[in-house]
């Protein structure tokens, strides 16, 4: 029996995988497929090959309470490795930037209220997500340190505009052949847009959440998500005609993040073996010597 761990990272595109890729791999018992064998005819079957995807695997990077995120994914590892030492692992990435930015959207759906300078903090390093979780070699050695094998690494941006080559790739790993027109092309979280999440941040400051204790009522409970009224569904899906455009980072935001972590990116392109475009690495004007302070102030921006 050999095991395959999918663990993340967030907002990766790791529901996209667990709903339309993973399911459908001839050969490949995927645990969390409708209709899987039961554990009894698992455990009973040689040679079978099973598949398990959760991205919270790799830490959780919106723990409330300041846990680190690269300190769970590392914690995570070693228990796992202990566990089943035999696994090989896959992780997926996404330019630092553009994670982001997508995590920061999350973090307000989730009820977060901090502008996005304080969310993440390159100067002082006290936001919710630190300059360390987002160092991807790191995740990396855990992973070897805990397994004794590299993991197979594959990229956001590959599934965007190189999908069957990234299915290729992962068939090699996985040892099992997959026709890539079997796999359909889908949307399964819908991003918040720009404004709305510039809304929802401020009625955030009113609603009562694990992020945020102190609000006054708890707008988000059982009974507003089933009826489809809570803050997040509102914003999300009711007003999501105000305007599809994503949240973006600042020039200047973007040119420190890029200040911490353009030879971290250029490593894990190396690792990933998979897209080699001179356009994925961090713009230009960005220069990993610049001093990592020069960025705005705990108000620091983004698009929102």
């Amino acid at each position: 029996m050999q095991w395959f761990l999918h663990i993340g990272l967030h907002k990766t595109a790791s529901t996209y995988f667990q709903k339309e890729v993973f399911p459908h791999w001839p050969n490949i018992c995927y645990l969390g497929a409708p209709h899987q064998k039961s554990l009894r005819e698992l455990l009973l079957e040689e040679g079978e090959k099973l598949l398990l995807s959760r991205e919270d695997l790799s830490g959780n990077p919106l723990a409330p309470g300041g846990s680190s995120w690269a300190a769970e994914h590392a914690a995570i590892c070693r228990r796992l490795g202990r566990l089943l030492p035999t696994a090989k692992v896959m992780i997926s990435f996404r330019r630092q930037d553009r994670l982001l930015a997508s995590l920061y959207g999350q973090y307000i759906q989730q009820g977060g209220t901090l502008p996005f300078g304080r969310f993440f903090d390159v100067e002082k390093d006290a936001g919710v997500v630190k300059r360390r979780d987002l160092l991807f070699r790191e995740r990396v050695e855990a992973i070897i340190e805990s397994f004794h094998e590299a993991p197979f690494i594959f990229l956001y941006e590959e599934l965007v505009t190189s999908k069957r080559q990234l299915l290729e790739r992962m068939a090699a790993f996985l040892g099992e052949p997959i026709e890539p027109s079997r796999i359909r092309d889908s949307i399964h979280n819908r991003s918040l847009g720009a404004p709305q999440a510039r809304l929802l941040r401020w009625v955030n400051h009113f609603d009562r959440t694990p992020l945020h204790p102190r609000g006054v009522l708890p707008l988000t409970n059982p009974v507003s998500r089933r009826l489809g009224l809570d803050p997040r569904t509102i914003f999300q899906r009711h007003l999501q005609w105000i305007s599809g455009r994503r949240i973006e980072l600042e020039p200047s935001v973007l040119d420190a993040i890029a200040s911490l972590y353009a030879d971290d990116w250029r490593w894990t392109l190396q690792q990933s073996e998979g897209l080699t475009s001179p356009d994925l690495l961090f713009p230009a004007t960005a220069s990993p010597t610049r001093a990592q302070v020069q960025y705005p102030g705990v108000e620091g921006q983004s698009s929102l």
